[in-house]
């Protein structure tokens, strides 16, 4: 009973930090002190929210640790990823701005830890639960902001809703994964077909439709491209692994041709749509919306050549005196970031933390390509990674204290657990072994 009691006690706290993480809930929190530093202007207010996400992260990153020989992570993904962590990290003893990265690159530790915590605890079923959960508070909130006319819950101008989020495109996100996640979920229920199925199935869609109406009034595209991106991969390795079950093409197969052809696909439909981006926006018409966007990723590409091999430290560039010191800086106008997670690690650590960056992707990936073919939810990693990387071409999400850098650091790494079934399961001929009934 004790250990029932303790383990739902940590499913809630597993709900609330990645609710946290959304970083709205913990701003509206702080909001009133924020309007009062007129009066009293130390400590900051900046001060207070780094103190909060510490604080609700600091219990994951404990249990983490506790938990480490107990359930082992896979070695080679959590190894890149701790030299990727470790290299910007390192990049505050060359930072132009040492005392933001510091500060930074420690943030992105923590919630590190926190996406370590979240693959050793939890399974992909639990997590699937725990994201919907975590999102659908938000959007709760959210819609509740709106109806009561709260502060900055709809912008006043063009009227697009903004919530507990201070910013549509903030908005969007926990509204797309809640939305993809509850469809995942009634999916899950569909194959599982017990007593209980019907009403699974009616409460997920009806949270679907709730949360796909909020990224609607939000008016903010990128959540939507990444949601469709998640779709699409999740159909993809689903019809795979159906295929792969039925005796339709071996392991070797697979792993020589479908997931290095699925990489290569990606990757061009990335570049072309990165390329013609303006184009295919400027045909529904919202260039508007995007337009300092394609000035901003220039102006990024500039300081990476100035700073190609290890960057100017990590998130220190766009607050560094010097990185504007070049022509073009004026064309800018409001702009003050980059707008994209990659151009963040190339900015930060420079190629070599670009290269380490895309090992960690390739490499997990052909590590999950061993539970992917074989677990009935497996296709959920492949897929929340793919929403988070499509997400972050967009947007600087590849950040401490955002709950879309846990759950892609959750999504990127399995555990030895997994791998080790994987094995057991397969065939010495690579032929898939019968999986086991109810799973």
């Amino acid at each position: 009973m004790v250990k029932q009691t303790a383990r739902g006690v940590e499913y809630l706290y597993a709900v609330v930090v990645l609710f946290l993480l959304t970083q709205g809930p913990v701003y509206k929190v702080w909001e009133a002190s924020g309007r009062a530093m007129e009066f009293a202007p130390t400590p900051s207010v900046l001060q207070a929210h780094a103190a909060t996400f510490v604080l609700v992260q600091l219990p994951a990153a404990a249990l983490f640790f506790l938990r480490l020989h107990r359930r082992g992570l896979d070695r080679v993904t959590t190894t890149i990823l701790a030299v990727l962590v470790g290299w910007l990290t390192l990049s505050t003893v060359w930072s132009e701005f040492a005392r933001v990265t510091v500060i930074d690159a420690s943030s992105l530790v923590l919630t590190t830890m926190v996406g370590l915590y979240f693959a050793q605890t939890y399974t992909q079923r639990e997590m699937l639960l725990i994201v919907t959960g975590a999102m659908q508070i938000g959007i709760a909130m959210s819609l509740w902001a709106v109806w009561n006319n709260w502060t900055l819950a709809v912008d006043p101008d063009v009227g697009y809703w903004i919530g507990i989020y201070f910013n549509r495109n903030s908005l969007a996100p926990p509204a797309a994964v809640g939305a993809i996640t509850a469809l995942a979920v009634a999916w899950m229920a569909l194959r599982k077909r017990t007593t209980w199925t019907p009403l699974w199935v009616v409460v997920a869609l009806a949270l679907v439709a709730i949360d796909v109406w909020v990224v609607w009034k939000s008016q903010s595209s990128t959540s939507v491209g990444a949601a469709v991106v998640f779709l699409i991969v999740w159909v993809f390795w689903a019809a795979l692994r159906w295929a792969y079950n039925r005796r339709i093409g071996g392991l070797s197969l697979n792993r020589r041709w479908v997931y290095p052809a699925f990489l290569a696909i990606v990757a061009a439909m990335t570049t072309i749509i990165l390329v013609f981006q303006d184009s295919f926006l400027r045909l529904v018409g919202q260039e508007s919306r995007f337009n300092s966007r394609s000035q901003s990723w220039s102006f990024s590409w500039d300081g990476v050549l100035d700073e190609p091999l290890i960057g100017w430290g990590w998130m220190a560039a766009w607050r560094t005196r010097t990185f504007f010191q070049r022509d073009g800086w004026w064309d800018l106008g409001d702009v003050s970031w980059s707008h994209s997670g990659y151009f963040d690690v190339l900015l930060g650590g420079g190629f070599v933390a670009g290269g380490i960056f895309l090992a960690l992707i390739v490499v997990s990936g052909v590590r999950l390509h061993r539970i992917v073919l074989v677990e009935p939810l497996g296709q959920l990693r492949y897929a929340v990674a793919f929403f988070v990387l499509a997400a972050a071409t967009q947007e600087s999400f590849f950040m401490g204290t955002h709950f879309l850098w846990a759950l892609l650091v959750w999504a990127l790494v399995p555990t030895a657990d997994e791998i080790s079934r994987e094995e057991q399961r397969r065939q010495p001929d690579g032929r898939p072994a019968a999986v086991p009934s109810g799973r």
